[in-house]
């Protein structure tokens, strides 16, 4: 800033010595200079990045970041740098692609030492939980706290589980990772989801254009380890065959089992179901969701049948308004799964595709399930669940009625009985020590008459006390 000030001034006086200008443009000589300074000045910081920081290919050229994957943990990005930055925070973003939302980690930069920092990012609890084979964009900003901001490029990568040696099978934007399983049978896997999500699409009437990323694991011992946090219950008595990851596209599976590819089916509808409602964020209504992706399962091996004529039998099947989310204990598990198939396939072959469109579009909107339900079949989840029991013979349900509550009552000013018989009498063996005689006013609220009484004879009294006053005041005027 002395430099320029200096240079400056030396410029002006050489210019006022060979030309003899006025002192009206030396002003505005000066006022030219100013401007210029300014300018260089507020674009200081962004200059000094662009000439010190930025490489060729259009990274940030002196920051260095190494990702380590510890799976199925966390990812650790470690930013270094040779020398100090003239920056004040940086800043990682990163997104799981096929979500909206990006997520945001930042830090202070000490301006005086060299940069080594770590950003840890948690990927194995309920709130921030990434499985296997979901692909990451991540980038970097740097910025002062004036908001002068540098990003680097956008790159990417796939969370994999370390401890296998992967084999990859693409087609097009889909793929699927697996680890000592036959090629042929992976991609079969593969072909199968592409094919259900393609069915599903033409179902809900959607474009069918977003990636599928499936890992395929070959026992439970492999699986459970990498799974989200869930019940006890469920985790001692349940073995997960598969699981869908809503908008990251993931599906994990469990290739030992001889209904792979109807698993596969399942978990594929599970994410083309979410793709389908866009950006609701709610969660689907478990009877719905469950239900379709078993109608599409075509090799299901649930015995449904069985147990669903078990339950007409005993007349234990579930209200459908109590199947928005599953029960907990494996039998009733069981049956909810293989009552919600029965009425998605009762809704899709008796309705027709048509009203099932509409209701995915009423749900798309944001509807809540009986106004989506209301609009597409006309019925509500009451009437529809009556309709399927008749369906399959099962014993209906009555109506829930709700009874509207009694009115508050109003307590009244002077409580007269007026009908004898709301008198109650103290039963002879009643205990008649400290009892008293009740009676019930209009508004059914019980007062003693004891009471009662004391509050009339004293009402008498002050109205006696009044009438005395008044007629003395009478007499003292007639006086």
């Amino acid at each position: 800033m002395r430099l320029i000030y200096f240079l400056s001034s030396r410029i002006i006086h050489f210019y006022q010595l060979r030309n003899k200008i006025t002192y009206k443009r030396t002003l505005k000589a000066i006022l030219a200079l100013t401007i210029i300074f300014i300018f260089l000045l507020s674009g200081n910081n962004r200059l000094l990045a662009q000439n010190i920081i930025e490489g060729d290919d259009g990274d940030i050229k002196y920051i260095n970041l190494s990702v380590i994957t510890q799976f199925p943990e966390s990812i650790e990005f470690n930013f270094s740098s040779e020398k100090p930055l003239p920056y004040e925070v940086l800043t990682l973003k990163y997104k799981i692609l096929g979500t909206k939302a990006t997520q945001v980690e930042s830090l202070l930069i000490n301006q005086y030492e060299s940069l080594n920092e770590t950003i840890k990012i948690k990927t194995n609890n309920s709130e921030s939980y990434i499985p296997p084979g979901a692909e990451i964009e991540y980038w970097y900003e740097i910025s002062t706290m004036r908001k002068n901001i540098f990003s680097s490029l956008k790159k990417s990568l796939i969370l994999t589980d370390q401890r296998y040696d992967w084999k990859v099978i693409k087609n097009q934007n889909d793929y699927i990772y697996y680890h000592d399983y036959d090629d042929k049978s992976a991609e079969l896997i593969l072909e199968k989801a592409k094919n259900t999500y393609t069915d599903m699409s033409e179902l809900f009437a959607m474009k069918s254009d977003n990636s599928i990323r499936i890992t395929l694991y070959n026992s439970w011992q492999e699986l459970k380890t990498i799974l989200p946090p869930r019940s006890e219950v469920q985790e001692n008595s349940l073995i997960t065959e598969g699981m869908s990851f809503g908008d990251t596209g993931v599906i994990i599976l469990l290739g030992n089992k001889d209904n792979i590819l109807g698993v596969t089916m399942h978990e594929t509808v599970h994410f083309a179901f979410r793709n389908a409602m866009g950006s609701v964020s709610w969660p689907i209504p478990a009877w719905l969701n469950e239900g379709l992706a078993e109608y599409a399962n075509t090799q299901s091996n649930g015995n449904y049948a069985t147990i669903l004529a078990q339950a007409i039998k005993n007349n234990s099947l579930f209200p459908i308004t109590s199947l928005t989310t599953f029960p907990g204990k494996p039998d009733d598990v069981i049956l909810a799964y293989g009552q919600s198939k029965s009425i998605v396939t009762f809704l899709i072959k008796s309705y027709g595709a048509t009203p099932f469109q509409e209701l995915v579009e009423n749900l798309h909107k944001g509807n809540h399930i009986d106004i989506a339900l209301k609009n597409a079949y006309g019925l509500n989840r009451f009437e529809i669940d009556n309709d399927w029991r008749e369906s399959i013979g099962a014993k209906k349900i009555a109506p829930i009625i709700k009874t509207s509550s009694l009115p508050t009552s109003i307590p009244q000013s002077i409580p007269i009985p007026s009908n004898p018989k709301t008198f109650q009498i103290p039963s002879k063996n009643s205990n008649s020590e400290g009892s008293s005689c009740t009676f019930r006013s209009s508004n059914s609220s019980e007062i003693g008459l004891t009471g009662g009484l004391l509050f009339l004879l004293f009402f008498h009294n002050v109205k006696a006390k009044q009438r005395t006053t008044k007629t003395n005041k009478v007499n003292r005027k007639k006086l």
